[in-house]
């Protein structure tokens, strides 16, 4: 079984990351991946686990990892713009561009997967797929059984 609660440690530095492509995935979600700057491959980290992206304004938000956790070479994230956005969302989707460099923790997570469940089902409504598309990428890798109900506004607000 899988640690449940894998947390980064309390000496974990942040890492600076480039944005490496941004994908619209639907009418209010951008997808962003990031890579390393100096082409290294990132901290590993586990399936649902989420990093925190620091802002400008002295902003720090959280986005949970899109991508399975046997891929080093790229942090995935999802975002969807929230109408009341107090900065993070709306600065994600609407102002972030290629090339950017931002500095991020660690991955980190609190919602940890069992990898060795006789099957998995998971039930996620709009945006809130994103930490168990991670976990469904790893369970695909482990050839592992899963099912999902997903459910949305509409399909246009569907993330994925």
């Amino acid at each position: 079984m899988s640690d449940l609660h894998h947390h980064t440690p309390a000496d974990a530095r942040p890492l600076e990351v480039r944005v490496a492509t941004i994908t619209m995935v639907a009418e209010t979600i951008r997808a962003v991946d990031f890579v390393s700057v100096d082409g290294q491959p990132l901290p590993g980290f586990t399936a649902g686990a989420h990093i925190n992206l620091k802002l400008p304004g002295d902003l720090s938000r959280s986005y949970s990892l899109t991508n399975g956790p046997e891929t080093r070479d790229r942090y995935s994230i999802a975002v969807n713009r929230d109408v009341a956005s107090r900065g993070g969302s709306a600065y994600v989707v609407d102002r972030l561009k290629v090339g950017d460099v931002l500095t991020i923790d660690p991955p980190h997570n609190t919602f940890g997967l069992v990898e060795d469940a006789e099957q998995s089902a998971f039930f996620a409504g709009g945006i809130g797929i994103t930490p168990i598309l991670s976990m469904i990428r790893h369970l695909e890798a482990l050839k592992r059984p899963w099912k999902l109900f997903y459910a949305a506004r509409n399909r246009a607000s569907a993330a994925f």
